[in-house]
């Protein structure tokens, strides 16, 4: 039998004590006051973390409360501007927008200055992309070929023999035929075999494949494992492609697509809008050409038609007074010349009748001169009303915002003030063995907040704020706006509940009552919960950085306690694991000294 290894610690093996066991209780009972502070710890940090999270919720409430407070630019001075046809005019409101309206006759859109190339440079050298065609002996048997004859009857039309079968492959799809099929039945299977061919054969005895796709990436590919057809009708196994379209290419140097116009790009100036570049048509493409025109700052944008192959350019300003110079005396590269560009038409002034009156000329189709606080964008021809006035939706989503934070903090509080402790009368049998487990049972945050201070001081704040508008103090209630307090049941708190409609009707029938209720200064319902969440979250003295602060040093303390505790705890375990050791060591030497005298007197009795 193999020996114990010298590292292996067999507790009790000579004693019959299980002393590991003894040090295991010893040590349960000794650190309860261990697991006591640890409970401490994992309170003091749960509540750290409920506090810092209901100060995030508080905050998204002070968010809320402040966008609704301010006038002259708060959520509830938002104003919105409606077009009656918004292809003729559409409209958009400024913070701060007066209510008003205007009516506009549309007669003329503003344009820019134009000037564009003749026609397209497009020119005889430019193709179409194709499909490929693979095309046979022109005129079998001078066009007296019968296609549907069997092939062996019509044997002699063909300059060589097709033989009496074979396979051939269009596309990869393999065609089987013999000399008793026709060669329209061949060319039918070739157009049913899915190979992208269209097979036929034309009056005068020419067979055709042409591919359903065009373009280079088209193909057509042959090939015969057996019999003469394709010989037998002019055609080579082998890959046919389609053609790509060569038109002028706006990104390749100049010089290479001379061909597409009536004359070559020189190399030299040209002047726009009074600003000279160099241009070098062996390094540049027309889009180098253009890129360095729209992005000088000249106030000019170049753009090319790749559809129709026109150049054009246009100013950036529209109006009569848009600039739009092309070339100058001293010009030495004919690039506008080679691109046939044309006089330049100048812009024109937009016309507008506003409420009846003469026409007013404007620079630009986009303008803030027509209605005060509004910004309109012309579209087309033609009448328009616009007007400004009050978002009652816009406003209703910020009050919207400000009740569901609301909720969502005053419920989140009271979860946990009315969280209840978990149930603790577990009678314990004092003479029973101690569970360690049970000693060491992990704490639980459940029931830790009932009666906390800053919970309550939380709860009663916020509700204290709404309490104080449900009166209406200001001339108009809460209620009238469509905010109600409702209650959620026994040991539920109250909550807010909105009407949008009753708050947009009363916003629209009284701004100014509604203004007071929500966000007049002291008195109005967002103004005070402000000032109550500024006591509560101010980041120095306010009631929850004191009250993370508080837990943080306790944290601390705890901390401290918990470490030199432990040390002491490890030491306690060493030395009662030595002691027991060193015992079971005595008693196994005892035990050994026993056995040695034992054998020493049975030899002496032996003996005698």
């Amino acid at each position: 039998m193999a020996g114990i290894p010298a590292s292996v610690s067999l507790s009790g093996l000579s004693s019959g004590i299980n002393w590991k066991d003894m040090v295991k209780q010893i040590m349960a009972s000794e650190s309860q006051p261990l697991n006591a502070l640890q409970g401490q710890q994992a309170v003091a940090n749960g509540k750290q973390q409920v506090y810092t999270s209901l100060e995030g919720n508080l905050q998204g409430l002070q968010t809320a409360a402040e966008s609704l407070r301010q006038y002259g630019g708060g959520a509830l001075d938002t104003v919105k501007a409606v077009s009656s046809d918004d292809s003729v005019a559409a409209a958009s409101a400024k913070p701060g927008a007066l209510s008003g309206g205007v009516s506009l006759d549309v007669q003329a859109l503003a344009t820019e200055a134009r000037a564009s190339s003749g026609p397209g440079v497009y020119s005889s050298a430019a193709t179409t992309s194709s499909a490929p065609v693979v095309s046979g002996k022109q005129g079998l048997a001078g066009g007296s070929f019968d296609p549907s004859a069997s092939l062996s009857s019509e044997s002699g039309a063909f300059a060589a023999k097709p033989g009496g079968s074979g396979t051939i492959t269009v596309n990869g799809k393999e065609i089987r035929w013999t000399d008793s099929d026709s060669l329209g039945d061949v060319l039918a299977r070739i157009n049913a075999s899915g190979a992208g061919v269209v097979a036929k054969i034309g009056s005068d005895g020419t067979v055709t494949l042409t591919g359903a796709q065009s373009g280079a990436n088209a193909s057509i590919t042959l090939g015969e494992s057996s019999g003469s057809l394709l010989e037998a009708l002019g055609m080579e196994p082998g890959r046919t492609a389609g053609s790509v379209p060569h038109t002028f290419d706006p990104t390749a140097p100049l010089a290479s697509q001379a061909k597409f116009l009536g004359t070559p790009v020189t190399a030299g100036r040209v002047t726009i809008n009074g600003v000279g570049f160099d241009i070098d048509p062996t390094k540049q493409s027309l889009n180098d050409i253009l890129h360095s025109f729209n992005d000088n700052g000249v106030g000019v944008q170049g753009m090319f038609d790749v559809t129709d192959g026109q150049l054009q350019f246009m100013s950036k300003d529209q109006g009569a007074k848009a600039r739009l110079e092309l070339g100058a005396v001293g010009d030495s590269s004919n690039f506008l010349s080679a691109f046939k560009v044309g006089d330049v038409t100048p812009g024109q002034d937009a016309l507008v009748s506003v409420n009846g009156g003469p026409a007013q000329s404007l620079s630009s189709n986009t303008t803030d001169a027509l209605l005060p606080g509004a910004s309109i964008a012309l579209k087309s021809l033609g009448q328009a009303t616009v007007s400004v006035g009050p978002s009652g939706d816009s406003a209703a989503d910020a009050v919207q915002q400000f009740v569901d934070s609301y909720n969502t903090t005053v419920k989140a509080v009271a979860a946990k003030l009315d969280e209840t402790p978990p149930n603790h009368t577990k009678k314990v049998d004092p003479l029973a063995p101690v569970n360690p487990d049970e000693l060491n049972a992990p704490p639980t945050l459940q029931g830790a907040f009932i009666g906390d201070s800053l919970l309550q001081q939380t709860s009663d704040t916020l509700a204290d704020q709404v309490i104080g508008g449900l009166n209406g103090g200001n001339g108009l209630s809460l209620a009238q706006m469509g905010l109600t307090m409702v209650g959620n049941g026994p040991d539920q708190p109250q909550t807010l509940k909105f009407d949008k409609n009753a708050f947009t009707a009363a916003l629209a029938s009284n701004p100014q009552a509604v203004h007071a209720a929500i966000s007049a200064p002291k008195t109005g319902l967002a103004d005070r919960m402000n000032t109550a969440l500024q006591g509560l979250l101010d980041p120095t003295n306010g009631s929850y950085a004191l009250g993370i602060k508080g837990q943080t040093d306790e944290l601390n303390d705890l901390n401290g306690q918990i470490r030199e505790m432990q040390a002491r705890l490890n030491d306690r375990q060493s030395r009662l694991q030595d002691q027991y050791s060193n015992l079971e060591a005595t008693l196994g030497a005892m035990k050994a000294q026993g056995q040695s005298i034992a054998g020493t007197m049975a030899t002496l009795a032996s003996a005698a």
